[in-house]
């Protein structure tokens, strides 16, 4: 059972505060978050219940996986598709992906995020919000589950199109002062920046699909970041797919220092 947390009333000086109240893990009374009385709090397990009804009425057999973290307070959904993969080249294939997200501690609202799973490495990719996928539902109002499952479908045209164009574009070859220039220009790590111009150089004609995934393969498995983190590295690494098909002298340096 995914951890429950519970409203509790608001205290100073032994005066009730009013327009405010405390969100508190349910076992131990643990204060997660204050927040105004008109925050909505939405249970993990709610959204967990909502997101499997929606996707199995929508898609055909959808691997769900998820995972808690920061004490109970935030809750990560994977959905993959794999009735939907999709051949990018010879032996390479990806699935489509969602990423749910989900708190008690104001970190974030209700969270949906489109992307893809390489099959091939295993790595995870998340579209940046340029590719207009990103969906995020504050915790007030009803009609949750309306709200979700529009969310949802909407994401799931917008992932389709986004994959086509990286399907479109996958071939497309880059010299390494192109490849450099565009890593550049996305804000991730240096090491990840650093970790993609080694693995270029041992390659003779470099692909935006290898700048890609060698990024993707440094964030899933050699980062020790929390996994929204990893997602929000993926989404700003994605925008190299954009910046690839824009002109080189449209691009700005931004070198992150991260």
């Amino acid at each position: 059972m995914l951890t429950r947390a519970v409203e509790k009333p608001v205290f100073v000086d032994g005066e009730k505060v009013k327009g405010f109240k405390a969100i508190c893990r349910e076992s131990d009374g643990y204060v997660y978050a204050i927040v105004s009385t008109n925050y909505a709090l939405i249970q993990h397990q709610d959204l967990l219940s909502i997101v499997n009804k929606v996707m199995t009425e929508i898609f055909e057999n959808p691997k769900i996986e998820y995972e808690e973290y920061n004490n109970g307070a935030r809750l990560f959904i994977k959905v993959l598709l794999p009735s939907k993969i999709v051949q990018i080249r010879d032996n390479d294939a990806i699935i489509p992906a969602f990423y749910i997200q989900n708190s008690y501690d104001k970190s974030t609202g209700i969270k949906i995020i489109g992307g893809f799973y390489r099959v091939l490495c295993k790595n995870l990719a998340a579209f940046h919000k340029e590719f207009e996928l990103r969906t995020s539902k504050r915790h007030i109002g009803k009609d949750l589950p309306e709200r979700v499952k529009w969310s949802i479908e909407e994401m799931a045209t917008s992932i389709f199109r986004s994959i086509e164009l990286l399907k479109a574009s996958a071939e497309k070859k880059l010299s390494l002062v192109r490849a450099a220039q565009i890593i550049d220009a996305v804000k991730i790590p240096e090491k990840c920046k650093n970790y993609i111009i080694e693995k270029l150089l041992e390659i003779k004609k470099p692909t935006l699909w290898d700048v890609f995934n060698y990024g993707t393969e440094y964030i899933t498995h050699k980062s020790n970041a929390s996994i929204d983190r990893k997602i929000s590295m993926l989404q700003e690494l994605s925008r190299i797919i954009l910046l690839a098909n824009s002109e080189p002298n449209t691009q700005t340096n931004s070198r992150n220092q991260t």
